[in-house]
């Protein structure tokens, strides 16, 4: 007589996704599964969602009536907390809306030779989080301040280079329910609160800060055996730096444009359009990761980065040659400071990465002296003098006025005090009849911590290119 022996009980899978606001269309996991796609485990499939005309013939849903967060924000929450929400499961694998399977998860993936099943893509191009934020601040991903205070706060905790090796959050394998991965999502829940609405920005340092172990999944995100590379921007997604207030300027005349930006957008817009995008304070940024009192977080606190930032921002992605001067002068209480030059001149190098970059120093008494710079090496496209008393900016225009492209060019000047209108219109003048072009000039004011108001018409750009001829 025969024994028989039951079969094991198979292991039980959710895979879930979470989708609030208007952000993209409800995504189809299985649209592209390989032929003969199976699995040996069960698999529930659910979409926590606050919209509740969604339909789908893989999704069951759960909605989130919430409303005390916003949708970037609260989306968060099931995805670093799933056993708040999914506790009758042991398994669970979060992925993003966009993700669509080359074949169903199976046993093999649950399998771990840690305590407790945690797995996630090694990420594909960056390697810690200081790359990360970098990335985030330069698309406008997010506000450089949110970036900066969280990596100062992380600083004071971890080397940031510490902060590695670094994960994406595509897709999360976890046994969600021990308690080493509650108390990891715990972490980084607390993180979406405090700091960036970016994952990446937090995960891998709720990682070290936890103590919890995470086993890297099989290949990379874009070439793996499990799902197809998601496309992060495109037709029907609303990007990260997407500027609802602008759009609902721009369509301002649309009820439905100004009431849900978003969610006209997609229904609308056929692709996706960088004229939506937010403008990112890259120099700003660059600054306070230089130590740059260009910026607004470094003593004396100048507060010129962003204005400086976008008058240059023309000049990004082209080549040329930018010279960078400090007007030395030690009896001015308002003077650039040598310790404040080098930050400087290495932020407007990472800014204008495609120029050569150049600096000279030189005292205010070179200039009262009439010196001219007739014989320096380039002729320089960018031109930026920092420290200049404003009685002799019209010497400091005559000194380096022969180093300037005849063509095409900028020259900013941040003084020591204000300047008058009328000097600054004569200098303007005088550029466009010495190069024959056109000129335009801009007048704006920067900050300093000795005084309580702005420094008016202390920062001044001359901007001009040729009239007739072609620019060589």
């Amino acid at each position: 007589m025969s024994l028989e022996i039951p079969n094991k009980p198979r292991e039980r899978l959710v895979v879930y996704t979470v989708l609030l606001g208007s952000k993209e269309a409800l995504g189809s996991p299985l649209s592209d599964l390989l032929d003969e796609s199976d699995s040996d485990i069960d698999i529930d499939f659910i979409c926590f969602t606050d919209n509740k005309d969604l339909q789908s013939d893989t999704w069951s849903f759960i909605y989130i009536e919430d409303k005390n967060l916003p949708p970037e924000k609260l989306s968060r929450r099931p995805k670093t907390l799933p056993h708040l929400y999914l506790a009758e499961w042991s398994y669970s694998l979060y992925i993003d809306n966009i993700v669509t399977f080359k074949r169903l998860p199976n046993s093999s993936d649950l399998s771990t030779t840690h305590p407790y099943l945690f797995k996630a893509y090694r990420h594909a191009y960056r390697n810690n989080l200081q790359q990360e934020a970098d990335v985030i601040a330069m698309l406008g991903y997010d506000d450089i301040d949110t970036i900066h205070k969280q990596l100062k706060y992380y600083a004071e905790l971890m080397p940031l280079e510490s902060i590695s090796p670094f994960h994406t959050c595509t897709v999360i394998f976890r046994n969600h329910n021990h308690s080493m991965v509650q108390q990891h999502g715990q972490l980084w829940w607390e993180q979406f609160l405090c700091y960036s609405k970016r994952d990446q920005m937090s995960f891998d340092f709720a990682i070290k800060r936890s103590g919890c172990m995470v086993e890297p999944l099989p290949g990379l995100k874009h070439d793996n055996n499990l799902i197809h590379n998601p496309l992060n921007t495109g037709k029907g997604r609303v990007k990260a730096n997407f500027d609802d207030v602008k759009y609902g300027w721009l369509h301002r005349h649309i009820p439905e444009a100004k009431s849900n930006p978003k969610a006209h957008f997609l229904t609308s817009q056929p692709t996706q359009s960088s004229i939506y995008d937010k403008k990112p304070r890259i120099l700003e940024y660059i600054c306070r990761r230089s130590f740059s009192s260009l910026g607004q977080t470094v003593a004396p606190r100048r507060s010129i980065a962003d204005t400086l930032g976008d008058q240059l921002s023309k000049m990004r992605g082209t080549n040329g040659n930018t010279l960078l001067v400090h007007v030395k002068n030690e009896s001015d209480p308002l003077a650039f400071l040598p310790e404040e030059f080098s930050p400087a001149a290495n932020s407007i190098a990472q800014f204008l990465p495609q120029h050569s970059s150049h600096t000279l120093e030189v005292s205010v008494e070179t200039l009262k002296n009439g010196h001219i710079f007739s014989n320096l090496e380039h002729l320089y496209n960018v031109t930026i003098l920092l420290g200049v008393p404003p009685e002799n900016i019209r010497m400091a225009f005559q000194a380096f006025v022969p180093s300037w492209h005849p063509g095409k060019g900028i020259c900013a000047i941040l003084t020591s005090g204000s300047n008058e209108l009328e000097q600054v219109e004569s200098i303007r003048k005088r550029i466009a009849d010495h190069f024959a072009v056109n000129c335009d000039v801009s007048v704006n004011q920067s900050l300093h911590d000795n005084l309580s108001c702005p420094i008016p018409n202390s920062l001044i750009f001359f901007e001009w290119s040729a009239k007739m001829h072609s620019i060589r």
